[in-house]
């Protein structure tokens, strides 16, 4: 077990799964968190823990073959993700007759466990474990004639991937590269890719696989970083307060039943602290309800109120146009300061005179350009009309459109964020997982 606490640590494993303990029952430690185990006696045994007080919490175990297979549902309490984890060991007690029995009983007891989590939620399962065999040929090596599983048994493991919807983190094609077995035989030493994990192939994704040796077993550490697409962040809510006492006094009915309140608090006796804390939960209550109350009446259906004013369409299409110009007019030029000191020179201080061949053209780039309004063939001093719109729409109809398009232009814009940002994009590393609760969201549109 010290090795086992030695990798959690170092490696900062999440969850790590244990195959032939040959023993009943794990050695206690304080720094392991058994999530679930099953052995037998001197043979087999799987179980699969967790560093302690890394906030896992266990949901649902389930022993479905023993010493064999188990699998445990855990969540946990700082991520809120929770996920199905299913332990193999491929029994080869009596060579590939009694692997390909196994693999028929386990389909058949996890179509089981499914079929009473179907009224939850089943998303899949990760599954790891010593196979005892490859899907591929080119996954063990090196050998004269590389030849895939049993028909039977690939068909059973075949179930098992479709019930949990499993696909292999190492890809789809065979990675010799990746072994983690290795025996010595009479051609020399032989390398099978038997340790596998796989992952729901619908919610996570998955890093780079990782073989390591430990110096300790034949089998390798296979070691594996996985990720929620759509990670569940918690929303921040903030502590209720008490609204400033500025809102307060507009409202008509907080301090007359506050006044009451008091009087009923400290002329029935001694203040206790329970009715000292109910009146603090009373107060604050009635706070939040009257600045409820008067935000839903300014919230009133603003197309709705503004159709039954007399408000001509006139006026308000004039106001519109002001502000609009207001808004995007450009800065006038500083003025100039007179300077500090006079010329030396008196006749600098005149102005130069005009050239009496200069003649102003309309078409001047120097000269100051002049409004033309609408329908005028020159210059005109009188004020602007802005005619009323050819179509029966109201103003209020008018204004909601324009809120409308704002609304969709915004939309459209985050959810184009939502694309190009989304959670798989930022990656967050485990320790930042634990230290930062969501600040996945800090960076990703898709998480907010």
């Amino acid at each position: 077990m010290r090795l086992v606490e030695q990798l959690l640590t170092l490696e900062s494993i999440d969850i790590m799964v244990l195959t032939e303990t040959h023993t009943m029952s794990l050695p206690t430690s304080r720094r392991i968190q058994v999530l679930v185990q099953s052995g037998l006696a001197h043979r087999a045994g799987v179980a699969i823990v967790a560093k302690n007080g890394s906030g896992w919490e266990v949901l649902h175990k389930e022993e479905l073959i023993p010493g064999y297979a188990v699998i445990v549902k855990a969540s946990h309490k700082m991520s809120r993700e929770s996920l199905w984890v299913l332990r193999v060991y491929g029994d080869i007690s009596k060579g590939q007759s009694s692997l390909i029995d196994f693999y028929r009983r386990l389909g058949d007891r996890l179509e089981a466990l499914v079929r009473r989590q179907s009224r939850t939620h089943w998303g899949g399962c990760f599954a790891a474990g010593d196979w005892n065999f490859v899907e591929y040929a080119g996954d063990r090596f090196p050998t004269a004639h590389p030849e895939r599983a049993p028909l039977q048994l690939l068909t059973a493991f075949g179930r098992i991937k479709a019930l949990c919807g499993l696909t292999d983190t190492a890809g789809r094609d065979p990675a010799p590269s990746l072994w983690s077995y290795s025996k010595m035989t009479a051609h020399g030493k032989a390398y099978s890719r038997l340790d596998r994990i796989y992952r729901p192939e619908l919610g996570w994704s998955s890093g780079d696989v990782q073989p390591m040796d430990t110096g300790t077993s034949d089998h390798r550490l296979v070691v594996v970083p996985v990720y929620p697409r759509k990670p569940r962040i918690e929303k921040a809510k903030p502590a209720p307060r008490l609204p400033s006492l500025d809102v307060l006094e507009k409202a008509k009915n907080f301090w007359p039943i506050v006044l009451r309140a008091w009087d009923g608090l400290t002329g029935t006796g001694p203040v206790t602290l329970e009715k000292w804390t109910a009146f603090k939960r009373m107060v604050l209550e009635r706070g939040l309800a009257e600045v409820n109350a008067m935000k839903t009446s300014r919230k009133r259906d603003w197309v709705a109120a503004l159709k039954q004013e007399t408000i001509p369409p006139e006026e308000i299409m004039s106001a519109v146009t002001k502000a609009n110009r207001q808004l995007w007019a450009r800065r006038a030029a500083p003025a100039r300061t007179a300077p500090t000191w006079p010329s030396a020179v008196p006749a600098y201080e005149a102005p130069p005179s005009r050239s009496k061949h200069f003649v102003a053209s309309n078409s001047s780039p120097w000269q100051t350009p002049s409004k033309v309004y609408a329908g005028a063939a020159g210059k005109s001093d009188r004020p602007t009309k802005f005619l009323k719109p050819q179509n029966d729409k109201s103003v209020a109809d008018l204004l909601k459109e324009r809120a409308d398009l704002l609304e969709a232009s915004t939309k459209a814009k985050w959810e184009e964020m939502t694309r190009t940002h989304s959670s798989e994009w930022y990656k967050q590393s485990s320790n930042k997982e634990l230290d930062e609760r969501g600040s996945r969201a800090s960076v990703s549109v898709e998480g907010l």
